[in-house]
C-alpha cells in the first residue's frame, strides 16, 4: 500500500458566500465554510492554456505558446437534498449570478496532522439540475465555471 495517495472517500466540498480579500490560504482559511452534502463524485478540475501555434515559413516547424487561460469548470454529480445548507448556497448562487469561494478538502493521509490537503477557488453557478431514475434517489448535478486559479494547501 502507498501511503502517500490519498483516498478519495471522506473528500468534501465546501462553499462560501464570503469572498477572500486575496487568494491566499490563510485568507480562504477565515471564511465561513458550509459544507454540500450529498456529493457523489469531485470531477477533475483546474486549469489549462489554449496553444497558440505559429510556424514559420523558413523552418515549417511549428512553434507552441501558451494562450489564454481558463480555470475549467465540474460537473458536480449529487443527490438531491432540500434541506442542505450547501446545496440552498449553491442554488442561491445560480440564481443571483454571484461569484462564490469553493474548498475542496481531502482526507488526512498522517493521522497526527491537525488538517488535509485542499482547493480554494472561486466560481459562479451556472447550473443545478435534477432527476429521478427507477431505480435510485432524486439526484443531479451542479455546473460550476472556475473563475480564478486554485490555491492549494498541503497536510498539516
Amino acid at each position: 500500500m502507498n501511503d502517500t495517495v490519498t483516498p478519495g472517500i471522506g473528500t468534501l466540498i465546501y462553499a462560501s458566500t464570503a469572498l477572500p480579500a486575496a487568494p491566499t490560504d490563510t485568507a480562504y482559511a477565515g471564511l465561513t465554510w458550509t459544507a454540500v452534502g450529498e456529493v457523489t463524485e469531485v470531477p477533475e478540475y483546474g486549469g489549462s492554456a489554449e496553444v497558440v501555434n505559429h510556424t514559420p515559413l523558413a523552418t515549417g516547424i511549428t512553434q507552441k505558446y501558451h494562450g489564454a487561460v481558463n480555470y475549467g469548470s465540474m460537473q458536480i454529480p449529487l443527490a438531491f437534498n432540500s434541506t442542505d445548507a450547501g446545496q440552498a448556497i449553491l442554488e442561491a448562487a445560480r440564481k443571483n449570478r454571484n461569484r462564490i469561494a469553493f474548498k475542496i478538502a481531502f482526507p488526512k493521509i498522517d493521522p497526527l496532522s491537525t488538517e488535509g490537503a485542499a482547493d480554494y477557488f472561486q466560481g459562479k453557478v451556472f447550473g443545478f439540475t435534477k432527476s429521478a431514475p427507477a431505480n435510485g434517489v432524486v439526484s443531479g448535478s451542479v455546473t460550476v465555471e472556475i473563475e480564478t486559479e486554485l490555491t492549494s494547501v498541503e497536510e498539516a
